[in-house]
């Protein structure tokens, strides 16, 4: 049997499994470390894919300076291995579909598609421009595909937010906010709206057809930013706490307090009823939205996580550690990840 006869298999396993799943009320207090792969060096980004069947994660230092690996969680392999010439920040991230695949590199940007692992295109690197008197290098930050698969987004460090075409790679809009050094960015459920943070603290709300300025928004922290499923409201992470905005009036609805160290990470489960929130060197937490009492810390008894991926299931996690990454996921879900 190929691979390809075998992932088919595989997934009628996993749709029977998220049946089973749908009628069975799970606790995160289930969760249990099912998968890990240690390999080197430290986690950039991580990323897990729609059917739970392939985890990507990006990483600098140990045997290779900077690469991208690709580890399917069925055969409990490494699958797919990307060498990265450049040092600076990168970032992976699938799909909603999981039909593609993105990588950014310094200031490059590249998609693949996932069943083949070809690349569909990358970009060209952006000069550096002078701006305010400064030299400012044109990284890419973050990135970001449409719920359609239709666009990618990506932030730069040049004030620049850049959308390409996912099937030709062609540039087709570009929004220049006065910020410096464009952060975190998330598109809404519909594909309508995109918010961006920034490194000095601003956060903005873009109308993405038309580019369009629809409101700033409080001063946030700029790592991380996470559009309600609902549209309505959003989240972000400001030192130990974690704010959750109205995006029609800005008004703070409720600020989650738990976290010992700045908060890295928060994001919404799919359902849009639960917060989930990392911070260096401390526990994952999960919060309940409506009472902003915490439901579950997950305790990974290690130093220094910082990156982690939610399924669209909600029943597993991906989190990147120091030297390689775990995969959390409830017993009695399949298919049975090798260790």
């Amino acid at each position: 049997m190929n691979r390809q006869n075998t992932y088919r298999l595989v997934f009628v396993f996993i749709l029977l499994s998220q049946v089973i799943t749908a009628q069975t009320q799970h606790s995160f207090a289930d969760l249990r470390i099912m998968w890990q792969k240690y390999h080197g060096g430290y986690t950039s980004s991580i990323a897990i894919n729609h059917n739970k069947s392939l985890i990507a994660r990006t990483k600098f230092g140990g045997d290779k300076s900077q690469s991208l690996s690709i580890f399917d969680l069925i055969f409990g392999k490494k699958v797919f291995d990307f060498l990265l010439e450049n040092s600076s920040s990168s970032a992976v991230e699938f799909s909603k579909n999981g039909s593609f695949f993105a990588l950014s590199e310094g200031t490059i940007l590249y998609v693949f598609r996932t069943e083949t692992f070809k690349e569909v295109f990358r970009t060209r690197s952006y000069p550096r421009i002078e701006k305010n008197l400064e030299n400012l290098p044109t990284t890419i930050q973050a990135i970001k595909f449409s719920n359609d698969e239709e666009k990618i987004v990506a932030t730069y460090a040049d004030y620049n937010v850049r959308s390409y075409n996912v099937r030709t790679g062609s540039l087709d809009k570009t929004f220049t906010l006065e910020a410096q050094y464009l952060n975190a960015i998330d598109f809404s459920q519909d594909n309508r709206q995109i918010m961006v943070t920034s490194l000095d603290n601003s956060t903005f709300l873009i109308d993405f057809n038309s580019g369009k300025l629809i409101r700033k928004l409080r001063q946030a922290d700029g790592r991380n930013i996470a559009i309600h499923p609902d549209g309505k409201s959003v989240i972000f992470p400001y030192k130990t706490s974690i704010l959750w905005i109205d995006l029609q009036t800005g008004r703070e609805l409720a600020t989650f307090l738990g976290h010992k160290s700045n908060v890295w990470e928060a994001r919404f489960t799919p359902d849009g009823k639960t917060i989930v929130s990392s911070a260096y060197g401390d526990n994952i937490i999960f919060w309940d939205l409506v009472t902003g009492k915490i439901l579950y810390q997950l305790k990974t008894n290690i130093f220094g996580h910082e990156s982690f991926a939610l399924s669209q299931d909600s029943v597993s996690l991906a989190l990147g550690v120091n030297d390689g990454l775990r995969l959390y996921q409830h017993p009695n879900q399949l298919p049975i990840f090798k260790r």
